[in-house]
């Protein structure tokens, strides 16, 4: 009786994340069925949209385009084509193959060596980006560096006040982005905070005046 062919070329496809990949999807009527031919796809996986042209058709070619979002999982699923033209309806079966997004490793900006007196607080907050899509999280941490240092491992906020013992020392820090991904890829940048020595103070302007003893000062 009368029926129809259904083929599909190419009938595996590779799709990265963020790109789409094309089957030609092509009807051929048998034994004089005349038609209408109307087109569907089952079995996407998650991120992955569909879209027919020439859909429905008369019993001719049609370009099927799979379309991968910026997220999607890597792995390999069974697409199925549906074609129904009334009662009757085939399928076929493409071999969807996608590749999730690649993670690239955060950039952490340069962080300039300071110079401060004892008791000076050095204080900033540690600037990163990462171009993957969607944004990941990133987590900052102290490798190196003085024990009285902080920073703040969500924000990158770093504080450091030198304390008396610390004088004249240069202290070397090595602070650390890592981002969330899989794997986990990360930056890090080094700088110094030289802690200037402690200067003696000084006397000055010593007198005596109306029984009174009076001097300046100076220093640190």
């Amino acid at each position: 009786g009368p029926d129809f062919n259904l083929s599909a070329s190419p009938t595996s496809l590779n799709v990265n994340a963020g790109t789409n990949g094309n089957s030609t999807i092509t009807i051929t009527a048998t034994n004089g069925l005349n038609a209408v031919y109307t087109l569907s796809v089952s079995n996407l996986p998650s991120g992955v949209a569909a879209t027919f042209t020439n859909n429905p058709n008369t019993g001719s070619q049609s370009l099927l385009t799979l379309t991968a979002s910026n997220s999607v999982t890597s792995g390999t699923t069974n697409v199925t084509v549906i074609a129904t033209a009334g009662l009757i309806s085939h399928t076929k079966t493409i071999a969807l193959t996608l590749v999730g997004p690649t993670n690239t490793p955060p950039v952490l900006a340069p962080i300039a060596n300071q110079t401060v007196n004892v008791g000076q607080t050095v204080a900033f907050t540690a600037s990163a980006t990462d171009t993957n899509q969607p944004p990941q999280t990133l987590t900052f941490a102290l490798l190196a560096g003085a024990a009285n240092a902080t920073l703040n491992p969500n924000s990158g906020a770093f504080s450091f006040r030198p304390l008396v013992t610390q004088a004249n020392s240069t202290n070397n820090f090595r602070l650390k982005v890592s981002d969330n991904g899989s794997p986990s890829l990360s930056a890090t940048q080094n700088f110094a905070v030289v802690v200037n020595p402690l200067v003696a103070p000084t006397v000055s302007n010593v007198s005596v005046a109306g029984g009174q003893f009076g001097f300046s000062i100076n220093g640190q």
